[in-house]
């Protein structure tokens, strides 16, 4: 076997960042620019992205799911062994964490999506306005006897419009179905739940293997799963927050805050366990991601390192004395 081409400390660093992105699945049309750029500055570049791609082998078997802490651990690890020169036969182990990631099938067909980052508008011929939040996907079934709108995932703010033929308008989630009383309402699917909230009128909500309806009514919300509807909580608000591209939260905890930040960004974040539970309060955007972590950082006295655009491992800020 020929010995591998020594490269700098900082093309090996950067090449490693690369790999990252490209074994991702997530690269954005900037990040392919800059890519390009990158690997024209230099012959090296392309030579230790050529090199080192020769050696991830089985790709195909690899597991489909990835996490922070695993990425985080390959990436240093990768850095390493890239140092060592070491590269022949370990390339797979960057990628075992994960970072290959398959939508499902019913997803990536859906009528109407909208990508990371994106909050998505539509009108429907009735007159019905729908705001998908990021990363959300939907149908859209119309037919003589109803509108059915059925969230596949992510979260949906709904105005509906007055039709003309009286149809009922319901929402199909995993966990059951909501019908419109009234114009304004919003519906989360979560993992094992869906979350509504009712800005006006009403909603009824039909639980799956549930035979009673439960109503919502406007400045209440609720989540619900097949089988049990939870208590009715009261709202604070009159529309969503994440429809003006903003995240406000009062006392929330860490963990959760960044992973609602998260959700309007693409990649993967580590966070220490000991600031999970750090309280949170604030107004934060959701068009600048990294001006929202960096206001936290600063508040929280948090350190954030990134590794490329796609990784981000999050700790306590150093003592400077």
């Amino acid at each position: 076997m020929p010995k591998p081409h020594t490269f700098s400390e900082e093309i090996i660093d950067q090449a490693c960042d690369w790999l990252v992105i490209l074994h991702s699945g997530e690269m954005s049309a900037l990040e392919q620019e800059q890519y390009q750029q990158w690997l024209a500055a230099d012959p090296e570049h392309a030579q230790a992205i050529a090199q080192f791609s020769q050696l991830s082998q089985g790709l195909a078997q690899l597991p489909q799911h990835l996490d922070g802490e695993h990425m985080l651990k390959t990436h240093d690890q990768l850095d390493h062994k890239l140092k060592q020169y070491c590269l022949y036969g370990f390339m797979a182990l960057m990628t075992t964490a994960g970072l290959l990631y398959q939508l499902p099938w019913a997803i990536w067909q859906a009528d109407q999506r909208s990508v990371v980052g994106e909050i998505k508008q539509l009108q429907l011929e009735d007159g019905t306005t729908l705001t998908l939040a990021s990363n959300s996907s939907i149908n859209i079934h119309y037919d003589q006897s109803q509108r059915q709108i059925e969230l596949l995932q992510g979260e949906i703010y709904i105005t509906t419009g007055k039709d003309r033929q009286h149809r009922p308008f319901m929402v199909k989630t995993r966990e059951g179905q909501i019908e419109a009383l009234g114009t304004q309402f919003n519906v989360r699917q979560q993992e094992n739940t869906a979350q509504v909230q009712v800005y006006q009128h009403a909603v009824a909500i039909y639980p799956k293997v549930l035979t009673q309806r439960y109503i919502i009514e406007q400045g209440q919300t609720t989540q619900f799963n097949a089988r049990h509807v939870a208590e009715i909580a009261s709202l604070n608000h009159e529309r969503p927050y994440w429809t003006q591209h903003m995240l406000l939260v009062e006392k929330r905890p860490l963990s959760e805050v960044i992973a609602e930040l998260y959700r309007y960004r693409s990649g993967q974040y580590l966070l220490a366990d000991e600031l999970k539970d750090i309280p949170v309060s604030g107004v934060f955007s959701l068009k600048n991601i990294q001006q929202s972590l960096d206001a936290i950082a600063y508040t929280h006295h948090l350190q954030l390192k990134t590794y490329g655009p796609y990784l981000l491992h999050i700790t306590a800020e150093k003592s400077r004395n």
